[in-house]
């Protein structure tokens, strides 16, 4: 719905619905400072909720509660300099692909931060009918303090990857509190919320979990909670929800440049997936590309193996990993192998990928191009 800024990838169906969705605009009546928010709805549950109308029954409107839950550090996006964005409506879709098995969005606007860029990346990856992952790359530019957050639905928290010491408030009037940060945390850490179905839309209980797993560079990790009101949904006053923060610094104004890097898997009972990693990319040159050129690696629990490239269209459409004798002319290149090699290759914006011996090229650059492979059949 690019006129409302909004889009929906979709997945499954029945019991095994799954949706992600984007909202990339901060502006018009009503609004959150709120672009570039994302939300994730499986296993039949609202998994990365938004925290919905301003609670103003703790003192009107311009109550700190109330304005907590419009500012930019209440949803699952960045803040830069700790400032809320401008409210403004001129966020552009600038990578669209809707598959089968491999949905994506990619969405700029750095008018909100008055950056030189604010570019989000999205994709829901399906491991089968039943489950799906998501892929999350944000690349942001200007400022000297970006910090991204991310939450999930009520529950607890356990992290790995990280030594966690109790460190001073984000602060900028955010309802925020108990912060404890890992300056230097292991690469792949990650934090799996066991969801607590309080509202109990289960009949019988399940074991419902989402897994966090950050692939930022040279950030810090931190853990906190965030106040949310329970008041309007039947319950008594307000309570306390785990959060997560991201965060690279630059001593120098508006010289930052940050690549945030995360895949979110909601699962039940044990995660589909392995331990994802970046993984090393070049130009065509083969000097090793930036770091906004982002290549991951992400096996699967059977055995299979996923790999993507996002690369930094504003360098040169052309990255490959070396290593895994993987290349990409376009914007955005995945494959998922198996025993026998590539199963399934996806192409955005882009005219050849290569992974081994197999290659796809295309006259022009598509949407998306989606191709199953099935012993020599394509």
């Amino acid at each position: 719905k690019q006129e409302w800024r909004l889009a929906l990838l979709r997945s499954g169906s029945g019991e095994n619905q799954r949706m992600l969705w984007i909202d990339y605009d901060s502006g018009e009546r009503h609004s959150h400072a709120d672009g570039m928010n994302i939300g994730l709805f499986a296993k039949g549950l609202d998994l990365i909720p938004e925290f919905g109308y301003p609670p103003v029954g703790y003192g009107g409107w311009e109550s700190q509660k109330a304005r907590w839950y419009t500012k930019t550090a209440a949803h699952v996006t960045v803040v830069v300099d700790g400032s809320d964005q401008k409210r403004i409506n001129s966020g552009v879709t600038t990578l669209w692909a809707d598959g089968k098995r491999f949905r994506a969005i990619r969405c700029s606007d750095p008018a909100m931060t008055g950056g030189s860029r604010y570019e989000r990346t999205v994709a829901l990856v399906d491991l089968d009918d039943k489950d799906s992952y998501v892929i999350d790359a944000f690349i942001v530019s200007g400022g000297k303090d970006h910090a991204k957050f991310f939450h999930s639905f009520f529950g607890s928290v356990e992290t790995q990857g990280l030594t966690l010491d109790k460190s001073d408030d984000y602060g900028h009037e955010t309802e925020m509190r108990d912060f404890r940060r890992d300056a230097k945390p292991s690469p792949s850490w990650f934090a799996d919320w066991k969801i607590e179905d309080r509202y109990k839309y289960f009949q019988e209980p399940k074991n419902i979990h989402v897994r966090y797993t950050d692939l930022t560079a040279d950030a810090s990790a931190w853990l906190t909670e965030g106040w949310i009101d329970i008041q309007q949904y039947g319950g008594n006053g307000g309570t306390y929800i785990p959060r997560v923060m991201t965060r690279r610094t630059s001593p120098d104004a508006n010289a930052l440049t940050s690549a945030f890097v995360d895949i979110i898997e909601p699962y039940e009972n044990e995660p589909n997936l392995g331990t994802p990693k970046r993984i090393a990319l070049a130009g065509p040159d083969g000097t090793p590309s930036p770091e906004t050129a982002i290549g991951i690696e992400i096996p699967r629990r059977d055995g299979r193996r996923d790999l993507c490239i996002i690369a930094d269209t504003t360098v040169v459409e052309d990255a490959s990993s070396p290593e895994n004798t993987f290349r990409v002319q376009g914007a955005l290149g995945f494959v998922t192998s198996g025993q026998n090699g590539p199963e399934r290759i996806v192409l955005c914006k882009g005219t050849r990928l290569e992974i081994a011996d197999l290659v796809l090229t295309a006259k022009q650059k598509s949407g998306c191009l989606e191709v199953v492979i099935d012993g020599t059949k394509a």
